[in-house]
């Protein structure tokens, strides 16, 4: 019975011992890495334009839907003042030719001739511009009168649109200098007829449009702004061209005043997610990592209050890199999830356990 205790107390204490043993076997290794992008993206030109304005420099950091650049557009106005109507586009959409139309608030036109006019022997009462106010009057019963404007004059002949005033469609009206209506300002005599409604063109996608179906609008007011190209089902925010991922901005292809080609890159971005720490494994340590382990490291410029990390092993290089030292080491490169403290270039302090 005696050797029986003996040998239940050997084990009780090789037992306690156990983890003191473990523990004087375990130690952790300290590595070396560097933060390195595991890949570049670029941001395409979704369209063509003249850059405008660039909001970005190389290295710095970027959130999805961050201005890259703002190109310059087409700006297109209005060629009269009234209402709009006609409106066959949106945002997105591209036009080459009638966008809108715009149906005057001058709703009368005549067409008149100095030929008309008989008793004078004046001739600069018959010689006409354009830009002059006229007073015109119904030949009929002088009970309609109306002001207006000469708009074009082509030899004997001058259109008059008028800017006030009622007369009745294909009448007959008068045309005078004054508003005395005095024989001796009498130039011409025209019929009356509606102003057409004047179409207003423009090519390219438009990115902006700043007039809806019925709004009125004065002279050279802003109607819609286009691009350069078709925009391929990219929905347009105005004429930016934004990026659509975290990361920092690793080259730019843009300068103001430069042509952006749709479809070219614009920057490359190294994105966020794929950041990764590439770690210098001495050789006789690399049999200890494999695919899909999980370290925990810090970078060292915050090393007396670290944040710590894990990362996952990605890859594992089959290359070796000779030291100075004649030590042949091995990359192995881990994916960890960054935020905008860490930067490219940093050192990262890889604890491993051995």
């Amino acid at each position: 019975m005696q050797p029986k205790r003996w040998l239940s107390l050997s084990l009780g204490a090789l037992m306690a011992m156990l983890p003191q043993i473990t523990g004087a076997l375990a130690e952790t290794e300290q590595l070396s890495g560097t933060v390195v992008a595991g890949y570049e993206t670029s941001v395409i030109a979704p369209f063509g334009g003249t850059v405008d304005s660039v909001n970005v420099r190389q290295g710095q950091w970027v959130s999805a839907g961050d201005t890259l650049t703002e190109l310059c557009t087409t700006r297109v106005y209005a060629p009269v003042e009234g209402t709009v109507g006609g409106v066959t586009v949106k945002v997105g959409d591209g036009v080459d030719g009638a966008a809108m139309s715009i149906a005057p608030v001058h709703k009368y036109t005549v067409t008149a001739s100095v030929s008309e006019v008989y008793g004078t022997t004046d001739p600069s009462q018959t010689f006409v511009s354009a830009g002059e106010t006229v007073y015109l009057r119904c030949a009929k019963d002088r009970s309609h009168i109306a002001v207006g404007q000469i708009v074009s004059v082509s030899g004997t002949e001058y259109t008059v649109e008028t800017t006030g005033g009622e007369l009745y469609l294909e009448e007959t009206v008068n045309v005078f200098r004054s508003d005395t209506y005095a024989f001796d300002t009498w130039i011409g005599a025209g019929d009356v007829s509606r102003t057409a409604a004047q179409e207003v063109q423009g090519s390219g996608s438009v990115v902006r449009l700043w007039v809806s179906e019925g709004d009125t609008v004065e002279r050279g007011q802003l109607l819609f702004e286009t691009v350069e190209g078709s925009l391929d089902n990219y929905m347009a925010d105005g004429s930016r061209i934004a990026t659509t991922t975290d990361g920092v901005i690793a080259s730019l292809s843009l300068a103001v005043g430069q042509k952006a080609t749709k479809g070219a890159s614009v920057c490359t971005i190294y994105p966020r997610d794929g950041f990764q720490v590439a770690v210098v494994v001495p050789e006789d340590m690399i049999s200890q990592i494999k695919q899909g382990d999980i370290l925990r490291f810090f970078l060292d410029w915050n090393e007396e209050e670290p944040t710590w990390y894990e990362g996952t092993v990605a890859e594992i290089s089959y290359v070796s890199t000779v030291t100075d030292g004649n030590t042949t080491t091995f990359t192995v490169y881990m994916d960890f999830d960054a935020d905008e403290s860490v930067r490219l270039g940093m050192t990262a302090v890889v604890e491993l356990d051995v």
